[in-house]
């Protein structure tokens, strides 16, 4: 994992660019077959980590440190039992996640991946919305949570108070 940092701060331009970025720092995670990162309100990286089922961060002197994890997963394993896959970011905090299935066993959303997914709460872990088909890059944007439904190809809105997705009109 590498950060990378704008070298040109202030505005200022390089030959017709407005922004050089260049790494300023690595972490080495090992194959945790991340799929989303995100930064929280201090900077510090919040990634998926699809293999261990966890929300995570980096370590010093380890692959990572496990944040949070769903409620129907029982321990930190590398068995991928879920699916974790995304994550949506409010104010600089981890809020919501989406994930293939509700599952606890090795790779046991494989045979849910049509339309078991879920989009979990991170701070009350309660499912906010199931059966989904193949749910993608949730986001918080302006008071409402927006999602991808690749598996149907539609894009809405997932009212968290009804536990619905809405296709807009």
């Amino acid at each position: 994992m590498w950060r990378f940092t704008d070298t040109l701060n202030g505005g200022r331009a390089y030959v017709s660019h407005d922004a050089l970025y260049s790494p300023r720092r690595s972490h080495i995670t090992g194959d945790l077959d991340i799929h989303e990162i995100s930064a929280d309100a201090s900077g510090r990286p919040v990634f998926v980590n699809k293999l261990f089922s966890y929300l995570a961060t980096v370590a010093e002197d380890t692959s990572f440190v496990p944040l949070w994890r769903p409620p129907f997963v029982s321990r930190l394993a590398a068995e991928d039992r879920c699916h974790l896959n995304r994550l949506a970011m409010r104010d600089g905090k981890e809020t919501f996640v989406t994930a293939t299935a509700a599952s606890d066993v090795t790779e046991g959303w494989r045979e849910h991946r049509r339309n078991g997914r879920v989009v979990l709460d991170v701070e009350s872990r309660d499912i906010v919305v199931s059966g989904l088909s193949m749910q993608h890059s949730p986001r918080w944007h302006l008071g409402v949570l927006y999602c991808l439904q690749a598996g149907t190809g539609e894009f809405g809105r997932i009212d968290v108070t009804a536990g619905r997705f809405e296709v807009p009109l």
